[in-house]
């Protein structure tokens, strides 16, 4: 006779969804059936799900042949698209569209984030709202991880590309707050502009 755990866990495992790319092409799996969602040839690199699990999210490449920019497409669990968007930059400069998208995530149903590459230095995370295609958060630096809920961002700072030694220490940042590290007695502070280095200890301090 079957455990009531074992059961449990094989109803729990035919219930799960899963999203990914194949061959460039976005392919959904539920209840053990795959499905091919996209039949457009267009490169893909990621898809992920909302987190309500009725929608996906992914983002097409741009062949520089082309002459365009990359979008981040949504599709219902269907295969049809309901939206597209392309990333816009608030700072760099304001209301252009990202040239290079390295990765997307949802941030909550109504918002997501694209990483979007701008020099081999620096990236920038660009969250939008999908109601109002408003920029919510725009951050420079690399390696973005969002809270579990999506109230901050913590990412490494800002460095300016090719600087000298003395300017390349690597710096921790709750969306626009430095908080690590910091020269001694000087409490966290919010990195505003682009224009010089921020002023933040090195391995030497």
């Amino acid at each position: 006779m079957l455990s009531l755990s074992f059961l449990l866990a094989v109803f729990a495992s035919e219930g799960k969804l899963k999203v990914e790319v194949r061959n460039s092409e976005v392919w959904l799996t539920r209840n053990g059936q795959e499905r091919q969602l996209t039949h457009d040839r267009k490169s893909k690199i990621q898809a992920v799900l909302s987190p309500n699990q009725n929608r996906v999210a992914y983002y097409e490449q741009c062949p520089n042949s082309e002459n365009c920019t990359p979008a981040v497409v949504i599709l219902d669990l269907e295969g049809h698209r309901v939206d597209s968007f392309e990333p816009r930059s608030q700072a760099y400069p304001s209301g252009e569209p990202c040239a290079s998208i390295l990765s997307v995530a949802w941030t909550n149903d109504n918002a997501i984030a694209a990483e979007c590459h701008l020099n081999p230095s620096l990236s920038e995370y660009i969250e939008t709202n999908l109601a109002t295609r408003q920029t919510v958060r725009d951050l420079f630096g690399f390696n973005f991880l969002a809270s579990p809920h999506g109230k901050g961002v913590a990412h490494v700072g800002w460095i300016p590309h090719f600087a000298p030694p003395y300017e390349q220490s690597y710096y921790l940042q709750i969306d626009n707050l430095i908080i690590y590290p910091l020269p001694k007695g000087r409490s966290p502070v919010e990195q505003k502009h682009l224009a010089e280095a921020p002023n933040v200890a090195d391995r030497d301090q």
